[in-house]
């Protein structure tokens, strides 16, 4: 049987029908067309690729690029396209045209000329120090990995792993205040945190030695104010002296002279930067001034200072943190 004979006519509405109707058609197509227009032009103006991932580096350096080798094989070879700065100019222009799903940052540089993409694609940043100092307040689509570990994991680690219970530091308030105040705020039961303020390398020289008297630890945090070249050659004459183990947040205060240290890995910070690519539409549960720092450490140790200082280590409570590395094997 025919459900549709060829000799079937399709029928005009009434109103439709006449000169009367060909401009009531024509008045319909054209308020549709506009209105088409203006649904869909918005949206192609600001037409992103979701699968598309867009990383800016600052610099060619190693570090850089095995960082940024790392998240593009994390969020797939054929999906993302790195670009270097100080190689191309003209390479936050090019991520604009390519209209990515999400920009990875690598270094300050590269976040400050992706900024202006904020408002049409979620931006990661790595690798910024004090990424408050390029945000300035405004946070809004914006989010980043932490140079450092998170604050209450490396507390944890001193007093679980190194029976700390009575730690010092020296900070600016005006640089890194809201990191001691984050520390302040997660501290463990049992454990002590003397946070003294410093406003230029006079102020250290100054509070120094007395400032130590009765702490075990010295904790360093990124803070120029105090880690110039001659503030760390008094803080590490210091510690001696008073017998503290110094505690760096980077594996070359190891080489010079510290008996911890406690940071992040690249392949660590790769692997959020992924997993923040994924789930692009939330923040982590543990932030900070947009910042998430990662609970998983690389931690260092010097085992000539340590048995020297009597700080007993704590292997299986360290392990439960990140890997474990002495500077001088048994």
């Amino acid at each position: 049987m025919n459900y549709f004979p060829l000799t079937t006519k399709i029928r005009r509405p009434n109103n439709l029908r006449g000169i009367g109707g060909i401009f009531r058609l024509a008045a319909i197509v054209l308020v549709g067309g506009i209105c088409v227009g203006w649904f869909l032009g918005p949206m192609g103006a600001t037409l992103y690729h979701p699968g598309c991932v867009a990383i800016l580096s600052s610099l060619t350096i190693p570090p850089y690029q095995r960082l940024t080798q790392a998240i593009k094989s994390g969020c797939g070879a054929n999906r993302a396209t790195i670009f270097f700065l100080d190689q191309d100019s003209g390479a936050p222009e090019k991520i604009a045209a390519l209209k990515p799903g999400t920009v990875v940052t690598v270094g300050r540089s590269a976040l400050e000329h992706a900024l202006p993409l904020r408002n049409r694609v979620p931006i990661i940043f790595t690798m910024v120090l004090f990424p408050g100092k390029v945000l300035r307040g405004n946070r809004s689509g914006v989010r980043g990995i932490g140079m450092i570990p998170s604050p209450k994991a490396e507390l944890r680690i001193l007093h679980e792993g190194f029976g700390i219970k009575r730690l010092a530091l020296f900070y600016n308030p005006g640089v890194t205040g809201f990191l001691v105040k984050e520390l302040e705020r997660v501290i463990p039961k049992g454990m002590s945190l003397n946070a003294v303020p410093v406003a230029s390398a006079m102020d250290l020289q100054k509070e120094l030695p007395e400032a130590l008297q009765g702490a075990q630890a010295l904790l360093l945090t990124p803070d120029p104010t105090i880690l110039t070249e001659q503030g760390f050659k008094q803080l590490l004459a210091a510690c001696y002296e008073e017998n503290v183990a110094m505690v760096g947040f980077s594996p070359m205060y190891i080489g010079m002279g510290a008996a911890i240290t406690i940071s992040v890995s690249e392949k660590e910070i790769a692997g959020e930067a992924v997993t923040m690519v994924r789930n692009s539409a939330g923040l982590p549960a543990e932030h900070l001034n947009a910042v998430y720092y990662l609970k998983r450490c690389d931690i260092r140790m010097n085992r000539r200072s340590l048995n020297k200082l009597g700080l007993t280590v704590n292997p299986k409570a360290l392990s439960s943190f990140g890997t474990l590395s002495w500077k001088d094997r048994p």
